[in-house]
């Protein structure tokens, strides 16, 4: 998107191969929901990016729709506190602070609104 707001041609290499390893240094992988701090950085990145790039209603709809998210995947480890032993009930009430915390940063980062006001 900056290439093409100052201008400059974006070209396509059919040939060309990217090997994207995703943040696998960090222990991050695709077969789980990320712990913090990278779901922090990619959730916060995410609405960053929705922000800048796209209107006011298309990014107030992705916060909306990532909040739910949040709060149906806080659902679900509430809902499994009843199956589980009591030595991973302290590893879910650590996730689920985890998410809530996450949420409360989503709702409180500013809006293109709030950015422009400063």
């Amino acid at each position: 998107a900056r290439l093409k707001q100052t201008g400059l041609e974006v070209w396509s290499l059919p040939s060309a191969q990217i090997i994207h390893f995703d943040a696998q240094a960090s222990g991050y992988s695709t077969a789980k929901l990320a712990r913090s701090p990278i779901l922090d950085y990619r959730v916060l990145g995410m609405d960053r990016l929705w922000q800048k790039h796209r209107s006011p209603k298309e990014h107030a709809r992705w916060q909306k729709l990532a909040h739910r998210l949040l709060k149906f995947r806080t659902g679900l480890l509430r809902l499994s506190l009843a199956f589980a032993g009591s030595k991973r009930k302290h590893a879910v009430h650590a996730r689920i602070q985890e998410l809530t915390s996450l949420a409360a940063k989503l709702k409180s980062a500013p809006s293109r609104a709030k950015h422009r006001a400063c």
